[in-house]
């Protein structure tokens, strides 16, 4: 019988035959909803689901480009604007193959309505391209979005949010705990 190898990260100890996931939690502190993807985060470290890293992130597009590396699981957690026919406080999921580039593009434009880029600022959305591009991308990556109310500064949520966000932090760890569980019995 093969010992399994084993890593620590973040004083975590990870099985590293073990698929790996990586939750980057995004956002900006005292910005309102904009805060949502740090706090998602900030519960999933208290219990982290098995072989994976939780990173809170102000900067995502840089973060992204680093912790991607090695992971079979990406996801982001963020918020969007809400709109008309999507109030604050609801959510969804939307996994994105590697290999279908079409489907990140539509993904994020639905987040947006539209994609833009800064030279000062790099984003999610092009922190994602960038490493489809490259091919760092992992076999899945799956973004939680949370639509938001209120951008302004201050740390108050719009009504409905704070229930959404314990909300996706379990539905977070089940996902995960799931998707583990069939890879090692894909692998077993």
């Amino acid at each position: 019988m093969i010992a399994a190898r084993h890593a620590h990260r973040n004083g975590r100890h990870f099985n590293a035959a073990a698929p790996r996931a990586v939750i980057v939690g995004c956002g900006r502190s005292h910005r309102c909803d904009d805060q949502i993807g740090l706090l998602i985060a900030d519960l999933l470290s208290v219990e982290p689901p098995p072989n994976t890293t939780v990173v809170r992130s102000e900067a995502p597009g840089a973060d992204l480009l680093t912790e991607v590396a090695g992971a079979d699981l990406v996801i982001i957690v963020d918020a969007a604007a809400a709109r008309e026919t999507v109030p604050p406080g609801r959510w969804r999921r939307i996994a994105v193959p590697r290999r279908d580039g079409r489907r990140l593009d539509v993904a994020l434009q639905s987040l947006s309505g539209r994609r833009t880029s800064s030279s000062h600022l790099l984003g999610v959305g092009d922190a994602l391209v960038i490493s489809r591009d490259l091919g760092l991308l992992p076999s899945e990556t799956w973004i939680y979005v949370v639509y938001a109310g209120s951008f302004g500064y201050g740390d108050e949520l719009s009504g409905g949010v704070w229930e959404s966000i314990r909300e996706v932090a379990g539905r977070i760890q089940r996902d995960v705990r799931e998707w583990m569980r069939l890879r090692s019995q894909r692998h077993a």
